[in-house]
């Protein structure tokens, strides 16, 4: 049984943020820009995926296939409206846990960096987020070179909570960062 996803779309002034399937992500975990295009009926350009990204397709379509993952707390596809095209990812790592804490990653394309999306999709997202009331705060990790990760998060309105630590996901060195609901 398919689960419907739409429900959990999300649009900005500039950007259209939809679930993830399976089948998308297998594609682009594939590199099959051409069949991806066809599934999201959006342009996939050249420099797809975005970096870092490649490693993590095939996981997180074994997650949703498994449960391990659902909508509306997992991956996302991030896309420009006018043009339709797929400029990147954000997404949640789980679903909420008992303390209230989510977690969000984001990656853009090397051609539409800059622009404020990643920026744009995140805070779509955290607003998304702080809708449950069973949400309390929201993380997001990254290493501490990555500086336009870090600037993202600070224009969220994140600040740092840790340095030097183990992210949720198990990689070693990170700098967390954290908003909480007002």
């Amino acid at each position: 049984m398919t689960q419907n996803t739409n429900q959990y779309n999300i649009e900005t002034q500039r950007l259209q943020i939809r679930p993830a399937t399976a089948d998308v992500l297998r594609a682009a975990a594939a590199q099959d820009r051409s069949k991806m295009s066809e599934l999201l009926g959006a342009e996939v350009t050249p420099d797809w995926p975005p970096d870092l990204l490649q490693d993590a397709l095939a996981p997180t379509a074994d997650a949703l296939e498994s449960g391990k993952l659902s909508p509306p707390w997992s991956t996302y596809f991030v896309f420009l409206q006018n043009p339709a095209k797929l400029i990147g990812v954000v997404g949640f790592t789980g679903a909420p846990t008992d303390e209230g804490r989510l977690e969000i990653g984001y990656s853009i394309i090397n051609s539409e960096q800059c622009h404020g999306y990643a920026t744009e999709a995140s805070k779509a997202l955290i607003d998304f987020a702080f809708a449950d009331e069973s949400v309390s705060h929201v993380t997001a990790d990254t290493l501490p070179d990555l500086i336009p990760s870090i600037r993202v998060m600070e224009k969220l309105g994140m600040t740092c909570v840790e340095t030097s630590t183990t992210a949720f996901s198990g990689e070693e060195n990170v700098v967390r960062y954290e908003i909480r609901r007002q």
